[in-house]
């Protein structure tokens, strides 16, 4: 995401034209990186009360994790699509589409795809792991989520540079 904020901004100052489609992205982007950085890098004092989001796996160590299971989950399902569609959204305001003209089948097949290439992606590595280890692996659920965040960034960074640099 930083690095999406950092281009869009190179290109502003270099005189490329920046819509304000794409600076109200950067802006929701920025917000979500400094919510991230707030909420996951804790201070010393925040690691300490256990008030960071790795307290239940990293910081007990006498406690014992329950094992994960292959699934996300209901709540976590739901919020992978909403998001992919929020985000196939963005991409089409970002293309410099209107709201009004976004066709709500380029929405749901670009929120298909990020969905299939997330599962894809992710599913390879928990396959493999559990082909080795015979148990789900730990941690899935941030795996899928940082999956989807890398596979959305190239989404997005795409949409960027060809709004930028029409062919």
């Amino acid at each position: 995401m930083a690095g999406a904020i950092l281009t869009v901004i190179l290109a502003a100052l270099l005189g490329a034209d920046v819509q304000i489609s794409h600076w109200l992205t950067l802006v929701v982007l920025a917000g979500l990186l400094a919510y991230l950085t707030w909420g996951a890098i804790s201070t010393k004092g925040a690691f300490m009360a256990a008030d960071s989001i790795y307290a239940s796996s990293k910081e007990g160590l006498d406690a014992r994790v329950a094992p994960q299971t292959p699934w996300l989950g209901l709540p976590q399902g739901i919020a992978l699509v909403a998001a992919s569609v929020i985000l196939a959204l963005a991409n089409a305001l970002l293309r410099g589409d209107d709201i009004s003209n976004i066709p709500a089948i380029a929405v749901a097949g670009e929120s298909t795809l990020l969905l299939s290439l997330t599962l894809v992606v992710g599913g390879v590595p928990a396959a493999i792991y559990w082909l080795s280890h015979k148990h789900w692996m730990p941690e899935l659920t941030r795996f899928v989520w940082l999956v989807w965040m890398v596979v959305g960034f190239a989404f997005t960074y795409g949409n960027i540079l060809t709004r930028m640099y029409p062919a």
